[in-house]
């Protein structure tokens, strides 16, 4: 499974919100998002690494995509960019190493072998993130 996110403008995100077909639809079938990136496998590592910044925000919407998806608001998007840029690769590093091995996080061995990655990933979603708050783009986020 990836994490998979695609920037919208405010007027897109909330025609989604109020009907949820949308979403599929411009996801898949017309590709109507501006902007797009994924994190790949290592969304649930980076979830935990950096406290949900980037991941446990906006609107969860539970019937849409394969296993439902968040609507973040350009407003929320910038502050999560914000957040995201305050990180630095050390904290990250940090946070990775004190995570409980017993932790039932996807592919958290894999990530603790080979760090870099880790932090090309996480490279990627702080680009993102910066570029849909230099936009004013909200962002729809989810795993597949």
């Amino acid at each position: 499974m990836s994490g998979f996110f695609k920037a919208f403008n405010a007027d897109q995100l909330s025609a989604m919100a109020e009907d949820h077909s949308l979403i599929d639809q411009w996801i898949f079938e017309e590709e109507k998002y501006l902007l797009e990136t994924d994190v790949e496998n290592a969304w649930h590592v980076l979830a935990e690494v950096l406290d949900g910044d980037g991941f446990h925000v906006g609107e969860h919407i539970e019937d849409a995509l394969s296993m439902g998806c968040f609507l973040v608001s350009p407003e929320d998007a910038a502050e999560q960019a914000e957040n995201l840029a305050n990180w630095t690769h050390e904290e990250i590093i940090e946070n990775l190493q004190n995570l409980d091995e017993g932790a039932d996080l996807y592919r958290l061995d894999s990530y603790k072998e080979d760090e870099q990655s880790l932090l090309n990933e996480f490279d990627k979603l702080v680009k993102f993130y910066s570029e849909c708050s230099k936009n004013g783009f909200g962002i729809l986020h989810y795993v597949a």
